[in-house]
């Protein structure tokens, strides 16, 4: 493999090992999806060799392991160590050598406008997620000011909640590599996020589906308030939707279209993921795709119920004796069952009726 291979790789469908720590897994995942048939924009990576290069260059990796060790012994003055740490990346020359070839790439992608993309090492680690903690720069236009953007996302590996989820976590900040993504920004008109798991419930037979306007990037970072469209994951059914404005950010085609194509990624990572995408000239994009992880437990069916008690607690103000709800479940029971069957709901699975600190509800 000569010198160039190592610097720079190009979307492709089949990664071997080597090459996955060379580009970072946010870098292999688009590389899966591709090969997965779905539609990722034109891209190509600057791998962690090209960093590491860097890092040589003018002695810049031994300064910043200097203030490392600083900002260890001195936890309290971590933050302005950090900041220098990120000036000496961001104000640090590239090399002849490793700019030509940057430039080089970037010319032979010929995209108007370029979204730079961090994809770290430590990134989406079994039990760990960066997600969010690394820059990404929306906007390039010109050679320069994506180089200011390749060191801009080298630089936030050393972000004070970066630093901090590293050495809560026991990842050595030495070992940690950062790869980046060069790919051609769309501009769409929608995009946000999927996740084929309801990640707030833990429902693995739910997708749900954040929606804007425009760049997904003001709903990543939280400054706008998306669409969200909560479906069925076996049959594609539109359980709920939640739209902040009366015309929706996606029609219910896009909807469903999307939902498909998530459920297939998930089984072909063979886990529950967190999908960016953005719809432009009706072309759905993938933009990137990662594990969900933090994945709440899944309370019981008992637990997912919401006690109430109106009129019940005129007929029955008082705490009752053991006996007398006995009495009173027995009868109650089949009354309710029979109603719910009416409306086709199935009120066997659980008690209908029960008690909350000795109250009927």
């Amino acid at each position: 493999m000569n010198t160039h291979e190592n610097m720079i790789r190009w979307l492709n469908k089949r990664l071997s090992a080597s090459c996955r720590t060379l580009i970072g897994p946010k870098a292999a995942s688009l590389c899966a999806l591709h090969g997965l048939g779905v539609r990722v924009p034109p891209c190509f990576f600057l791998t962690t060799a090209a960093f590491k290069e860097q890092l040589v260059t003018d002695g810049l990796g031994s300064r910043i392991a200097s203030f490392a060790d600083r900002a260890r012994e001195q936890p309290v003055n971590a933050p302005t160590i950090l900041e220098e740490i990120r000036k000496l990346i961001t104000h640090a020359p590239f090399s002849n050598h490793l700019r030509e070839q940057v430039a080089a790439a970037y010319r032979q992608l010929g995209a108007y406008t370029v979204a730079v993309r961090s994809s770290a090492t430590a990134e989406d680690l079994p039990g760990h997620s960066f997600a969010g903690q690394y820059d990404t720069v929306l906007g390039v236009k010109s050679i320069e000011a994506c180089l200011d953007a390749v060191r801009q996302c080298w630089a936030s590996l050393w972000t004070p909640r970066a630093y901090e989820y590293r050495r809560r976590n026991g990842v050595d900040h030495r070992q940690v590599g950062m790869a980046v993504i060069l790919q051609q920004q769309i501009e769409p008109e929608a995009a946000g996020v999927a996740f084929s798991i309801d990640p707030i419930k833990g429902s693995r037979s739910r997708i749900v589906i954040e929606s804007c306007r425009g760049l997904g990037e003001a709903l990543v970072s939280g400054n706008v308030k998306p669409d969200r469209f909560l479906l069925q994951k076996r049959n594609l059914e539109l359980i709920r939707q939640n739209l902040v404005a009366d015309q929706p950010s996606l029609d219910l085609k896009s909807v469903k279209r999307l939902a498909r194509e998530v459920r297939r990624v998930e089984g072909h990572f063979g886990c529950p993921q967190d999908v960016e995408w953005a719809i432009g000239e009706g072309t759905l994009w993938f933009l990137q795709a990662r594990p969900v992880t933090g994945i709440p437990e899944l309370k019981p069916w008992a637990d997912r119920q919401v006690w109430a008690n109106p009129n019940l607690a005129e007929i029955f103000p008082d705490v009752l004796t053991p006996m007398t709800f006995s009495v009173i479940a027995a009868m109650f029971q089949p009354l309710f069952e029979s109603i719910f069957r009416l409306v086709g709901a199935d009120a066997s699975r659980g008690s209908v009726i029960g008690q909350v600190a000795g109250r009927v509800y």
